[in-house]
């Protein structure tokens, strides 16, 4: 088997290439050798399929969140989204208020009218709860 004759890739990716080239060629170039993902998600595909899973399906990479631009693993943001400060959320006492989940706590001891507070004529001995909207 002469170095030198022109063969096809042994894995069938329709290269050309001089029989002694076909190691360097597997090793580096043909996008049909079954790799393991570099980030690390365990998943075995083809040079080819591994560009786009990495970029695009690999649970693994790396995508920031919309709210607060930080870097986090793609399978990681579902559990940040449930603590992230910047992300927009509802007032937990339903009053209808928009807000950064950060500002929550400031709005519903200071702003909220659904937050229930001490009555104003607790000197006169009341000793009532009433919504901060009702007084």
């Amino acid at each position: 088997k002469c170095p030198k004759m022109e063969v096809l890739c042994e894995l069938k990716c329709g290269k050309r290439l001089c029989r002694e080239n076909m190691a360097q060629h597997l090793k580096q170039e043909c996008g049909l050798v079954v790799e393991k993902c570099e980030l690390g998600c365990g998943v075995k595909l083809t040079r080819n399929e591994l560009e786009i899973h990495v970029k695009a399906t690999c649970p693994q990479r790396k995508t920031s969140c919309k709210h607060c631009k930080k870097d986090f693993k793609f399978c990681d943001m579902t559990h940040h989204l449930d603590k992230c400060p910047e992300m927009e959320v509802s007032c937990i006492l339903k009053c209808g208020v928009v807000m950064c989940r950060e500002d929550m706590s400031q709005h519903v001891e200071q702003n909220c009218v659904e937050k229930e507070i001490e009555c104003l004529f607790t000197k006169y001995k009341c000793v009532g709860l009433v919504k901060r909207n009702n007084l």
